[in-house]
């Protein structure tokens, strides 16, 4: 290999720290959504993660040593049948136009693998889009199932819009339908018991007792300790969430985040699963809060054959979009143990995804 060949290409794992800057000016260059890819925003995710600095592979040029290319994991600490176990969420992978062969692209994948394998990590999990999932594929993931989206119209002027002659429609019912509908709603929804906004937005060790007395509701579970959520939650500066939770008397038995996306409702968490009457009030808590605020639908994001999903679609919640291809790996005998390639293993909602 010709050392002064910039054609020629160099993967190694890297510190974080020190190359933030680099970073941050190859996402900015290969995304539209560079809102969410501040250095500030990489220094909170790769640096200040309670479960541990990210992971980082880059691909030089071998002779200037320019970067053009990187791929990063997140550790996450896992519950895995009662046990914390440490995972890696795939996060950002980003190469530079003229380097985007298949082969690259599928080298600098395949480093979280192979430190799988020697046992730096537990498993992994990603979400890729469509574009990147081949390349999942390709350097030995399994596909773990769908995310999918189910959303539900808070105004009725939303629904008609798409309808044939749906322009006026829309207006009409904008104008004399929403409002009534929203006093309704509001008279119906007006005082829901036991459900209580978190303010100031600090996660207390209320929350740790809430997570440790529900690590069961799967085999795999995020762990949502108070350490986790308010870095995850509290910390993030390009989100301000609303968090909602569910009490019996001074004890907290759930609670749901959700977040703004134009001018719609977005459910990132909620926690746990595993009692009606809880999940039932924290959905209403949730929907009046997108009504008051005048948002035009409300959704959540899971995987699929998640336990909320039945009690979404009671409440007249459907699919929406096009489905996304989840993936994990873990060691051989690691997969068979704990079915890591099936949902029904897994608790996971758009909150565990990448950031």
């Amino acid at each position: 290999m010709d050392p002064t060949d910039d054609r020629q290409i160099v993967i190694r794992e890297e510190a974080p720290e020190g190359i933030l800057s680099e970073l941050h000016a190859l996402l900015a260059e290969t995304r539209t959504n560079t809102w969410s890819t501040s250095v500030d925003q990489l220094r909170w995710k790769y640096l200040r993660n309670p479960d541990g600095d990210a992971v980082v592979w880059t691909l030089r040029t071998s002779g200037s040593r320019k970067l053009v290319g990187f791929t990063a994991c997140i550790p996450r600490r896992m519950c895995v049948d009662g046990r914390v176990m440490t995972a890696w969420n795939g996060a950002d992978f980003s190469i530079a136009p003229q380097y985007r062969t298949l082969g690259p692209a599928v080298l600098l994948r395949r480093q979280a693998r192979l430190e799988i394998d020697a046992g730096r990590a537990d498993f992994l999990y990603a979400h890729p889009n469509a574009r990147m999932a081949l390349i999942h594929q390709r350097a030995g993931h399994q596909r773990l199932g769908r995310m999918i989206r189910l959303a539900r119209p808070l105004v009725l002027s939303q629904t008609l819009e798409s309808r044939v002659g749906g322009a006026l429609m829309h207006r009409v019912a904008r104008v004399l339908v929403d409002p009534v509908l929203k006093t309704v709603a509001n008279q119906r929804w007006g005082r829901i018991d036991r459900v209580a906004r978190l303010d100031p937005l600090v996660f207390d060790d209320r929350f740790d007792e809430l997570f440790a007395g529900q690590t069961h509701i799967r085999r795999i579970v995020g762990v949502r300790d108070s350490r986790y959520l308010n870095w995850r939650w509290v910390e993030n500066r390009t989100t301000l969430p609303t968090v909602v939770y569910a009490h019996d008397g001074g004890r907290i038995v759930g609670f749901l985040v959700m977040t703004e996306e134009h001018e719609t409702s977005a459910i990132r968490d909620l926690f746990p699963a595993n009692d009606f009457d809880v999940v039932n009030r924290l959905i209403k808590a949730a929907m009046k809060i997108g009504l008051d605020r005048g948002h035009s639908s409300i959704s959540i994001r899971l995987l699929e054959g998640n336990p909320l999903i039945p009690m979404f679609r009671k409440r007249w919640f459907f699919p929406r979009d096009q489905p996304t291809d989840s993936f994990v790996y873990g060691r051989e005998a690691f997969r068979a143990e704990l079915a890591l390639d099936s949902p029904d293993s897994w608790y996971m909602l758009s909150g565990d995804r990448d950031i």
